[in-house]
């Protein structure tokens, strides 16, 4: 047996740069059934490393795509000297090759099919042939492929999986050299940005942010800032949370930088009110980052917030109004007020029988403070007499 050292990838090499693809694998088979078995981690990590040079183009990774294909049927490569896997550790790192020149392709399909085979496999975790970057790339491209093509099957194991990953590699103080330390950058930051885009669909807003942000502190571009602001207007979570998201927000960014977003984090961050002409603007600034009914709502609950400050008891009508929100439904700030209520975000008594809303003070308050249905007429009255005196129109 011939062993790796003495087999010339030069041949592999040229076939791929002409486009042959049956030519490369043809060459790659005739030298691993060459080597010996224990030389076939390196063999299979010295052709990865040839396929992989060749997937950073359109037509390169055509070719390796097709002859990493033919490799993989092949029964020499799926040969295993595990008894618990049918797939070696050396055969997955062709797996891992196929799929990055697959995304090249952008043929998400394929990835999804050669990187589950990685996530799935007892070796993700335990062969020693892959480095922590290379599984988290794994994570990252299944992530990515999932998002393209609105798969859900193996999103919660890479998420799962990543975090682990993610988290020792920020630990690690393992000094690398400059061509290691950008690929394993480039690797964190495609993590971090699906990783942020995954939570925005989940709706977790919070988290989306803060994933928005690792990723900026590492890349520092103004569209990454621009989506950490985004989601930061989008937490519908408590008060103090979103107020620190968007403080992160303001202390990264300037006007300049953020012009057509930085005035509306001012002006969200300083508890002042949207105006039809703010949340006009705020929604356009947005484009497709985030869901328009998303962040309309959660810019909504910000104003509702603020007037529960300032009102006991106010007409549904009299509220849009304050609001500045001729758009709104009353079924629609009606299930905006629920949503609100079921979050223990603000306590509210919804009386639709008069269509007046009454804000309190919280579970606690509630229960020192007695108030009988004739209090609450009274003071509906009140408020109705207040209404009909200065805008009798909202109560047609």
């Amino acid at each position: 047996m011939a062993s790796t050292s003495s087999f010339c990838w030069d041949g592999v090499d040229r076939a791929l740069e002409r486009g042959d693809a049956k030519g490369a694998a043809s060459v790659a088979q005739e030298g691993l059934r060459a080597v010996a078995y224990d030389e076939r981690r390196r063999f299979f990590t010295q052709l990865c490393t040839v396929l992989l040079r060749h997937t950073r183009t359109s037509d390169g990774a055509v070719c390796v795509a097709e002859a990493g294909e033919l490799l993989w049927m092949m029964p020499e490569v799926r040969s295993s000297s595990s008894a618990t896997t049918t797939v070696s550790g050396e055969t997955l790192l062709l797996a891992a090759a196929l799929a990055t020149a697959n995304v090249t392709l952008q043929n998400y399909e394929k990835v999804l099919v050669f990187d589950r085979e990685l996530l799935q496999s007892p070796a993700f975790f335990t062969y020693d042939g892959f480095t922590a970057i290379e599984r988290l790339a794994c994570v990252a491209r299944i992530l990515v492929a999932s998002r393209m093509t609105d798969g859900t099957r193996y999103v919660d194991s890479a998420v799962h999986k990543g975090m682990s990953l993610y988290h020792g590699l920020v630990k690690s103080c393992v000094r690398l050299g400059d061509a290691a330390q950008r690929q394993r950058d480039a690797v964190v930051c495609a993590y971090l940005f699906e990783l942020a885009c995954y939570r925005q669909k989940q709706n977790d807003y919070v988290r989306a942010f803060q994933s928005f942000l690792a990723l900026h502190d590492k890349n520092k571009q103004t569209e990454v800032l621009c989506r950490a602001a985004l989601a930061a207007l989008c937490i519908r979570a408590g008060e103090g949370v979103r107020q620190g998201a968007l403080h992160d927000v303001l202390l990264r960014c300037s006007p300049a930088a953020l012009p057509s977003l930085y005035p509306y984090v001012q002006q969200a961050y300083s508890q002042q009110l949207f105006r039809a002409a703010d949340t006009a603007a705020v929604l356009a600034a947005a484009g497709e980052y985030v869901p328009t009914n998303v962040l309309r709502d959660a810019l909504r609950e910000h104003n509702i917030l603020l007037l529960a400050k300032a009102f006991d008891c106010v007409y549904w009508r009299s509220l849009c109004v304050h609001m500045d929100d001729d758009a709104i439904t009353e079924g629609e700030l009606y299930d905006l007020l629920v949503s609100m209520v079921h979050a223990q975000r603000l306590p509210v008594a919804i009386h639709q029988d008069t269509g007046f809303i009454e804000f309190g003070e919280g579970q606690a308050g509630a229960r020192q403070r007695v108030m009988t249905d004739a209090d609450v007429f009274n003071r509906i009255a009140k408020a109705t007499a207040v209404i009909a005196a200065a805008r009798p129109d909202l109560l047609s």
